[in-house]
């Protein structure tokens, strides 16, 4: 049974890194992809709301970058300190994509002026995800799991991927 590259992205996207590199030696492929990421990273920390933050999340998946938010918690009838992590994780076969965690949120009843400065800093993270990586969108999946990815930039397959649950429209982030 083989799988799909790419985990289902919280962003409307794929946005990978590394998928372009054809260098058959490693030591170079390695340095062309940190270079890759470190362009997306400085690029990602230009954004006035976006702090730095490495480290990881779980084994497949490290952290490049955080938003910090202020929640009210209506249980509690306090403030509290939340964060949406800017995430890298790697492909299961080749590349990574840059994606959001935003498991924090879970369990807040998120007024709806949260909700547009959310999605408002989702915005302003896809285009500047547009510009630095390669913007991908699952058109298929078959039942051995294999899937197949077109660019983002082809408008069919944009919509053939969000016909198919696949994709989202920019900005229509989950629940958000």
């Amino acid at each position: 049974m083989s799988t799909a590259n790419f985990s289902r992205p919280e962003l409307s996207r794929v946005y990978s890194i590394g998928m372009e590199i054809q260098e058959q030696d490693e030591c170079i492929a390695q340095v062309l992809f940190d270079d890759e990421l470190s362009s997306v990273k400085e690029a990602l920390l230009k954004l006035d709301f976006i702090q730095p933050d490495e480290g990881y999340l779980d084994r497949y998946t490290s952290k490049i970058g955080r938003i910090d938010l202020q929640i009210f918690n209506h249980d509690y009838k306090e403030w509290e300190n939340t964060e949406i992590f800017i995430t890298l994780e790697n492909g299961y076969y080749e590349g990574a994509m840059i994606d959001i965690n935003k498991d924090e949120l879970e369990g807040y009843k998120l007024t709806q002026t949260m909700k547009n400065k959310i999605v408002s800093y989702i915005k302003r993270i896809e285009k500047v995800l547009e510009k630095h990586t390669l913007p991908l969108v699952r058109v298929a999946t078959f039942s051995n799991g294999e899937a197949i990815y077109e660019r983002a930039s082809n408008k069919k397959s944009v919509l053939k991927s969000i016909a198919n649950g696949y994709a989202q429209w920019p900005g229509q982030i989950g629940n958000c």
